[in-house]
């Protein structure tokens, strides 16, 4: 959507169910987790950190689904992945952003526009190498206008306006680093699905170990996967900027 002041924000549902994108999953997200995403955004946003903002979260009155979390006497938690599961409350969290445009997008037409297309009957028919190019020019080309606007010359050729892009990118993550790096903020997950051009759109325990559920202040995950490639020693946990920034 358009504002009156002219800027565009765009509007994201998580935890709504399956989609195409879904891999498997059933889509949907929990209570617990929307909550931290719900508040960590905002307190992000309001001490200078660029990131998505949380516009509203609806909590379900019957629907559950079962997660991997920890059993309400395990004190060594912080030690090891969730290990039990448990049956825990949907919500929904509708998100703004001026774009969720992330770097995975490009990569994916990248990728198909380099190798021949799947038709093995297992898969939905991927585009061809000339439609696979022609739209990771377009989404190029979107990017350009949209998001680096004030960087990249449109009527550059393209080799031009990709190199202009790339360092702007550059330029934007240091920074947002830094932004991370001043809040307590721990990128302990990064990959192109979970990278945009310039915002903070990961908030799983893996990144906020500072609103840990358990209140270890460790990093961590509700999914399966084991925490041990971010988690620091006891003696090395983050201090909790976000709740003393608040004061």
């Amino acid at each position: 959507m358009v504002c009156e002041n002219g800027e565009r924000w765009e509007l994201q549902i998580k935890g709504g169910g399956t989609t195409p994108f879904s891999r498997g999953g059933d889509g949907r997200a929990v209570l617990r987790s929307s909550i931290r995403e719900y508040l960590v955004s905002e307190a992000m946003h309001h001490l200078g950190v660029p990131t998505t903002r949380a516009l509203c979260l609806v909590a379900s009155s019957t629907d559950r689904v079962q997660r991997m979390w920890y059993k309400d006497a395990d004190k060594g938690r912080r030690g090891h992945a969730p290990d039990t599961l448990v049956t825990e409350r949907c919500a929904i969290t509708c998100r703004a952003a001026p774009s969720f445009l992330r770097v995975g997008h490009l990569e994916l037409h990248a990728r198909r526009a380099g190798r021949a297309a799947k038709h093995d009957g297992e898969h939905a028919p991927e585009p061809t190498k000339a439609e696979a190019r022609a739209m990771l020019l377009q989404l190029v080309d979107s990017a350009a206008r949209r998001e680096f606007a004030a960087e990249v010359d449109p009527t550059a050729p393209i080799e031009d306006r990709l190199v202009s892009m790339l360092r702007a990118f550059a330029r934007r993550q240091a920074s947002l680093a830094v932004g991370w790096l001043r809040v307590g903020y721990v990128q302990g997950n990064v990959r192109p699905l979970r990278t945009s051009p310039a915002l903070t759109i990961t908030y799983t325990l893996l990144n906020c170990p500072l609103l840990a559920e358990d209140g270890s202040g460790q990093p961590g995950g509700s999914d399966s996967e084991a925490p041990s490639n971010v988690t620091s020693p006891p003696e090395q946990t983050c201090t909790p900027i976000f709740l003393s920034s608040s004061k």
